[in-house]
């Protein structure tokens, strides 16, 4: 399914993306804000090749892989 995604017209980095399969959802790219103390993950993709100190809270919605 398609995804949209947005850059920052000056330099071109990647700072979000909107998922056709995720309706009402926007995918934002922590490591672009200044400030990322306030973000609490909800959902995680790839957890079967996180890296060991990644921590996935339980109660999040997790995927060993991505959408399936």
């Amino acid at each position: 399914k398609p995804i949209l995604r947005k850059f920052f017209p000056k330099c071109g980095s990647l700072i979000a993306a909107e998922a056709e399969a995720l309706p009402g959802a926007l995918i934002i790219k922590a490591g672009t804000l200044d400030e990322r103390l306030w973000l609490k993950p909800n959902t995680h993709l790839w957890a079967s090749s996180a890296q060991p100190w990644v921590r996935i809270d339980p109660s999040a919605t997790s995927f060993s892989k991505g959408m399936t």
